[in-house]
């Protein structure tokens, strides 16, 4: 036996992975950014009281857009470059001050603000992923050296 599709779609889905892992990050990243949204801005003038799915679309609004730059910059580059994160945190306070109504200052400090909600968020995630492994390490099999 020759290990029929195990052998093959190791090879095939591995590599494509590796290669997509940015992409994986940048969306990992997107999804971690919503609630923040939706708590920081949820008392703007033009959108109040904007829900969690609203506030999705948002971010796959501000997503694409993101990805179409980074895709300008890369044709532009040669394919040498990655679009610069300032660039990025730019057109994000741009897009929600445009969406929400406030101020460039008033925006800018809400976007920090949302930075920090998905980094508690982060962090409150990999502390239950740590919490959960290490509650079931004996089901696992994992044990300390």
């Amino acid at each position: 036996d020759d290990g029929g599709s195990r052998g093959v779609v190791p090879k095939v889905v591995i590599p494509w992975f590796r290669a997509a892992l940015d992409d994986f990050c940048t969306l990992l990243c997107q999804l971690l950014l919503i609630p923040g949204t939706m708590l920081c801005f949820r008392k703007s003038k033009t959108y109040p009281k904007s829900n969690l799915p609203e506030n999705f679309f948002i971010q796959v609004f501000v997503s694409n857009q993101l990805m179409l730059l980074d895709l300008l910059w890369l044709l532009c580059s040669w394919g040498r470059y990655r679009l610069p994160t300032l660039v990025f945190l730019l057109v994000l306070i741009y897009d929600y001050k445009q969406l929400f109504g406030f101020s460039w200052g008033r925006t800018t400090w809400k976007v920090a603000l949302v930075y920090l909600w998905a980094l508690i968020i982060m962090i409150l995630l990999i502390s239950v992923g740590i919490a959960v492994g290490y509650y079931f390490r004996s089901t696992l099999g994992i044990t300390a050296s």
